[in-house]
């Protein structure tokens, strides 16, 4: 990177350059991690629109190694920002009669939050939950798979259910 392109890793950069993930677990001894798709079939949707993305990275001109870039014409074939791309989902979602929201999901880390739920809710063993989302400690995922809003509200009420129930065993 330093050799080739004059960078310095993205992670050790000040600004909207900055990116980095905090305390993950590599899956590897080169660094690297391995995506775990969940459903399965999310993967073979991803490859299809990186196949389609990689078409258009192809005839930008860059001075980078970075897989995504800017397509706006100020900035074009720049390494893509965090903020561009928090624009960007933002802006999706207007496009589809949504609105950003942290507490639906509907943020871009809110799907790492029903990634861990999903895995969760499919009981998929908690260590395997651990190495799918790259933590370090088991209780890290805590966050990631707690009930959310509507679960809770389900579950009381099937409580609610039993407890009115006169056959029920719960009293």
């Amino acid at each position: 990177l330093k050799e080739k392109y004059a960078r310095i890793p993205r992670q050790r950069m000040k600004g909207t350059a900055h990116l980095g993930w905090k305390n993950r677990l590599p899956d590897h001894k080169d660094n690297y991690i391995q995506v775990q798709w969940f459903p399965t079939d999310y993967g073979k949707v991803f490859m299809s629109l990186w196949k389609n993305y990689q078409k258009y990275r192809a005839s930008i001109d860059c001075h980078h190694p970075y897989a995504f870039i800017s397509f706006h014409h100020s900035a074009l074939g720049n390494p893509y920002t965090i903020n561009a791309f928090h624009d960007n989902y933002a802006n999706g979602l207007k496009r589809i009669g949504l609105e950003s929201s942290k507490a639906e999901g509907l943020d871009p880390h809110g799907h790492r939050h029903n990634y861990g739920r999903r895995l969760k809710r499919a009981k998929v063993d908690p260590l395997i939950r651990k190495k799918c989302l790259h933590h370090k400690s088991l209780d890290s995922q805590l966050p990631y798979t707690g009930s959310s809003q509507q679960e809770v509200s389900d579950e009381l009420t099937q409580a609610t259910q039993q407890l009115a129930d006169p056959e029920s065993k719960v009293k």
